[in-house]
């Protein structure tokens, strides 16, 4: 798994499918349908959508210290949308403070999520190496 700016190239069962935030022309990257619907002859593609996302909760320690971040989770989405082997790529916190909190709370909340999964025609795959941002913030 590479990070390219907002795009996250994932490997997959059928190859290298980028996952891209809007940057696919910036990258002279090909959209994930066309480019496995030529190699493989098959037709509609979906990447694993969230049908249902719990948000996490703000643990209070972190919010009475006013400490706000990003949490990168990466994770498998399996065939029944289900989330597995959930863990913490990368964190950035304000202040700058070990507090693992956050990242507990973005577990937690990321092993609650239901996806519809990855699908080619009605053929239903797993996927792993699928990430999602977790944003803590305070609002004034």
């Amino acid at each position: 798994m590479r990070y390219l700016g907002s795009a996250i190239v994932t490997l997959s069962l059928l190859g290298l499918i980028f996952q891209l935030s809007g940057c696919a022309n910036h990258l002279g990257a090909a959209a994930p349908q066309s480019a496995i619907a030529e190699k493989t002859g098959t037709g509609p593609y979906t990447l694993p959508k969230p049908v249902y996302q719990v948000p996490p909760v703000y643990p209070p320690t972190a919010f009475y210290d006013s400490v706000q971040g990003k949490v990168l989770v990466c994770f498998t989405v399996r065939k029944d949308g289900s989330v597995a082997d959930a863990h913490i790529v990368r964190t950035s916190f304000y202040p700058k403070k070990d507090l693992k909190a956050l990242g507990t709370a973005a577990l937690d909340a990321i092993r609650q999520w239901k996806f519809l999964p990855e699908r080619i025609n009605s053929h239903v795959f797993g996927t792993p190496h699928t990430c999602q941002v977790i944003t803590f913030g305070i609002r004034p």
